[in-house]
């Protein structure tokens, strides 16, 4: 396989994303209340299709997420409405509530908190203005009608999730964030803290959709996805669910099911490096890049970054260290990358967060020079370089040796001219030009 060179494309520092939709953002801070209610907005799930809360079906990695219609349409929206920065300060926060033993006081800056109080004040607002809009309409409908039924149902399911789930978690952040030297973690019953991971997988499918497959690294669009599927690897040494074992061809053919799963490889790891990528707010400070081949296809790898390695893996280094041993990785899929190998050609290839890498035989036992097979393409062209190299020596023995051939020796050729000239001086019937010509003068 061949080893890629990375260019500016490929450089990810995941918490120096910084990129703003623009100052339109600001201007539709308003919920539209009519629309809100009569269209309620979808979410989108992490196999890339869009279903309401009440659909049955599910993420394998998570446990069943049953969200009223109501908080659904809301959180989309207001998602939406955010900028990238917002909307990276907000997955930041969610992050230290739903892990309330963190210490979040040595991990963020007091600008962060900051941004904080104000994505939680705005959030409040719109959820009071939602209420205040569900509750005039109500006052306004016909008892007996179903739209009214339907207001006064999704203002009680709104108003008991804010108040058991969302209200805790968020007073702690107006009350720890401001205060100069504030608490180093959140106090937050169970029930807040199931609360907010509810959001957090409503969410996660919102941010799934907008990652661009076959795609250098580092894209905007891609950073929180990127950030969140981290998040979901270090958990993973805790707890993790039972991975996917799947193929090359399973991930290149379908990254929208597979983004944000649990997933197993097997394969030969071809070349390793110390890589320069980042994760700030995790405290990611630097990763391994792993270049595995998998057992079903040798057009490109599978890239897997990882946070650590075995202590039985060779030492590396900045540079691509060439490898050849079976491994077996698990971790979290995250998308299909877009390369240049050495040859200046854009190759495609699955990339894996992973969260555990073993290696499956003991490296003694391995021969690292010389692979123990080789796929059908190399033993055909090996083959067909023999035969026609072959078919050249007998050609060559052919012409050599051949009595019809040209060719001979140079010390043969003074004999062989000197009995030709004999020949022609004893034959009566060979004459000279000048003989010719005293014939033609004759009487």
């Amino acid at each position: 396989e061949k080893v890629p060179t990375e260019g500016q494309t490929d450089r990810h520092d995941a918490g120096s994303q910084n990129d703003s939709r623009g100052d339109d953002d600001e201007k539709r801070i308003e919920l539209q209340d009519e629309s809100f209610n009569q269209n309620p907005t979808p979410f989108a799930t992490t196999d890339g299709r869009f279903q309401s809360s009440s659909s049955s079906q599910q993420h394998p990695n998570r446990p069943s997420s049953d969200l009223p219609d109501v908080i659904v349409r809301f959180w989309s929206d207001q998602f939406r409405r955010l900028d990238r920065e917002q909307q990276s300060s907000l997955f930041l926060m969610l992050y230290y509530l739903r892990n309330p033993q963190l210490n979040w006081t040595s991990s963020t800056t007091v600008q962060q908190r900051q941004s904080w109080i104000d994505i939680v004040n705005r959030l409040q607002d719109q959820k009071e203005k939602l209420h205040y809009s569900l509750l005039s309409e109500a006052n306004f409908t016909q008892e007996t009608s179903e739209r009214k039924k339907s207001l006064v149902n999704d203002l009680f399911e709104s108003e008991q999730f804010w108040q058991l789930k969302l209200e805790p978690a968020f007073n702690a952040v107006l009350a720890s964030a401001a205060d100069e030297v504030p608490d180093q973690t959140f106090d937050l019953t169970d029930s807040a803290v199931e609360g907010l991971q509810q959001i957090q997988w409503l969410l996660d499918g919102l941010v799934f959709a907008q990652v661009q497959d076959r795609s250098g690294l580092g894209l905007g669009s891609d950073s929180l996805a990127w950030k969140r599927i981290w998040e979901q690897t270090i958990r993973a040494a805790v707890s993790s669910p039972a991975p996917i074992p799947v193929t090359h061809l399973e991930l290149s053919g379908q990254p929208e099911f597979y983004r944000g799963r649990a997933v197993q490889i097997d394969g030969i790891v071809q070349a390793a490096r110390i890589d320069p990528f980042t994760v700030q707010e995790l405290q990611i400070e630097r990763m391994y890049t792993l270049l595995v081949k998998p057992g079903d296809s040798s057009i490109s790898p599978i890239f897997v970054y990882c946070k650590q390695l075995p202590n039985d893996f060779p030492e590396l280094t900045e540079n691509y260290s060439t490898l050849y041993f079976p491994i077996q990785i698990k971790g979290y899929f995250f998308k299909i990358r877009a390369y240049t190998d050495t040859a200046r050609e854009i190759q495609n290839a699955p990339v894996v967060l992973a969260s555990s890498v073993t290696i499956v035989s003991n490296l003694s036992e391995v021969d690292e020079a010389v692979p123990e097979t080789e796929t059908f393409v190399q033993i055909f062209a090996t083959a067909l370089l023999g035969v026609s190299i072959l078919a050249v020596i007998g050609a060559w023995v052919l012409f050599r040796y051949s009595d019809r051939n040209l060719y001979r020796p140079a010390a043969d050729y003074p004999d062989e001219i000197r009995e030709k000239l004999a020949d022609l001086k004893n034959n009566a019937n060979i004459k000279t030009e000048l003989e010719r010509v005293q014939e033609l003068n004759d009487p």
